[in-house]
């Protein structure tokens, strides 16, 4: 059985995905006893989150990014291999990429170490760039979030997709104690109509539509 699942990351800012990647490493903690580990740039939000949740934080040794490139993802490789592989266990060790420059860049490496990889595949967008295409290939799982995503990555590796909702909902969450709550915090009328958006305002999210239809 695996002993401990390794996340890596590489930038410096939380999202979506992240939150999905620990509320899972979180899970295989709690449910399974399967130790988790984070790989990051240190002193970042992601690394103190980690930790805050109870994870090992391990330092990446490189300055937080969001992008690489083909060059770095070969000649980063043998340097990212010798971080993973003193995480090896007796029972196994496995790779987590929550995304797909995830994948480009520790994929690679987590091949050479000699450990699983499991790919979380979650971004519509980004499949058709061919070093994207090639990275799939170092994926022995790739879990999808949504009907969506399944049918996106059917075409480029069928044989390894499973599909996995990673958020935890509340069904017992209160809504209207929430909205009295946020209606108190700002000192708001308590007929207030609240509009709320949940994400990073980055283009690719429309925040400018948001801001229209909070204004209409």
């Amino acid at each position: 059985m695996v002993q401990r699942v390794i996340f890596p990351f590489r930038g410096a800012e939380l999202g979506g995905s992240h939150v999905a990647t620990f509320t899972l490493a979180n899970a295989l903690q709690r449910d399974f006893q399967i130790e988790c580990a984070i790989v990051c740039p240190e002193d970042t939000l992601i690394m103190q989150e980690a930790r805050k949740r109870g994870m090992r934080a391990v330092t990446s040794g490189e300055a937080p990014t969001g992008r690489n490139n083909a060059v770095t993802d070969v000649t980063r490789a043998q340097r990212r291999r010798r971080i993973l592989q003193p995480e090896a266990t007796a029972g196994g060790t496995i790779v987590h990429c929550n995304d797909i420059n995830t994948l480009r860049s520790w994929g690679l490496a987590a091949k050479l170490a000699g450990f699983g990889v499991v790919y979380q595949h979650h971004a519509l967008n980004r499949l058709w760039w061919p070093p994207h295409l090639l990275s799939l290939s170092y994926a022995d799982a790739v879990t999808a979030v949504s009907d969506s995503t399944t049918t996106a990555i059917m075409g480029w590796r069928r044989d390894v997709v499973k599909e996995l909702n990673p958020f935890e909902i509340d069904v017992r969450f209160d809504r209207q104690t929430a909205r009295d709550a946020i209606v108190k915090e700002f000192g708001w009328p308590s007929n207030t109509l609240v509009v709320g958006w949940i994400g990073n305002f980055w283009d690719r999210k429309r925040p400018h539509f948001f801001l229209e239809v909070a204004a209409e």
